[in-house]
């Protein structure tokens, strides 16, 4: 009895637990919030690897930290464009706020036209552009 008790103790550690998607949700805009984008962005690589799909929320906390990441860098805006594109692979659909802040952080890389496409590709996903979106870009 002793003998399968060690055995059946040793498979749960060796097993990990599925932890639940709103403990992960939580984390992830935790990190996030906290100034802690690549924390964040490691637990949204590790979500996406176990085919956990994030929140549409969480996703903008992810990907507005990597905009606002202070210093601004290239690598952060390109990080940020790659959750977005990640998102759209597991299947959240982007609305009016996620194209906002991916045109933002376009439009700080200086890179105009590729504010220009995301703003573009609203209308494939039944968005509009809003005021925001339009002072973003004249901002720029």
């Amino acid at each position: 009895m002793k003998l399968f008790q060690e055995s059946e103790q040793k498979g749960l550690l060796l097993r990990r637990p599925r932890l639940p998607q709103p403990l992960l949700d939580t984390s992830l805009s935790a990190y996030a919030l906290s100034d802690h984008p690549d924390l964040a962005f490691q637990l949204f690589n590790k979500m996406k690897h176990l085919r956990i799909k994030p929140n549409l929320l969480t996703c903008h906390s992810l990907i507005s930290s990597l905009v606002r990441r202070h210093p601004h860098s290239s690598h952060s805006i390109h990080l940020s464009k790659q959750v977005f594109n990640d998102s759209l692979k597991l299947g959240i659909t982007p609305n009016t706020t996620t194209f906002n802040i991916s045109i933002h952080g376009s439009c700080l890389d200086n890179n105009f036209n590729n504010a220009l496409s995301f703003m573009n590709q609203m209308t494939d996903f039944t968005c509009s552009p809003d005021n925001i979106t339009y002072n973003t870009i004249v901002d720029a």
